[in-house]
């Protein structure tokens, strides 16, 4: 045993050092990676009867926040439970999947966006409307041409080559 404030130090070169100041313990590797192995499972607990990591021998990884898991490695990918936010100060946040893979949103898949490898697709299974809502609404083509308008309180637009040909007014 020793005393707060005294260091153990290991390695030819004192590499590695365990610390105790009286309040915090600290591990300090000066010259590589840190590994931590087990038999089986290994936990990190930010105090004693909460969890924070379990690092499940030949399964999951799991994450909490206030001991309720929030993060978790499955066999196919990860489950978020609750809300993912993304932020990139650098990058545009985007989702990248590939062909025929969906986005579903609602409790039984209600609705659906993705591309087949030739279309991109917007299906609604039926559940009630598809709204597309703004104060206007413009569909464009590829190049920018104007297809159709629907103005907020006001006229439906309809165009020819980014030409109007049709609209309707009061």
């Amino acid at each position: 045993s020793g005393y707060d404030g005294n260091q153990i130090y290991m390695g030819s070169d004192n590499d590695v050092r365990i610390h105790h100041d009286g309040s915090n313990f600290s591990i300090a590797e000066a010259t590589g990676d840190v590994t931590i192995s087990a038999a089986d499972d290994i936990f990190l607990k930010p105090q004693a009867s909460e969890d924070g990591i379990k690092v499940i021998g030949n399964g999951a990884v799991e994450l909490y926040y206030d001991n309720s898991k929030k993060f978790e490695t499955i066999t196919n990918g990860c489950t978020v439970t609750g809300r993912l936010n993304v932020t990139d100060t650098v990058n545009p946040v985007q989702i990248n999947l590939s062909d025929s893979r969906k986005i579903k949103l609602g409790d039984s898949d209600d609705l659906e966006i993705y591309h087949n490898g030739s279309h991109s697709i917007i299906h609604d299974n039926g559940t009630g409307d598809l709204k597309i809502i703004g104060d206007d609404v413009i569909i464009q083509a590829d190049n920018d041409d104007t297809m159709a308008k629907f103005i907020e309180d006001g006229a439906v637009e309809l165009y020819h080559d980014n030409t109007k040909r049709a609209e309707t007014y009061s």
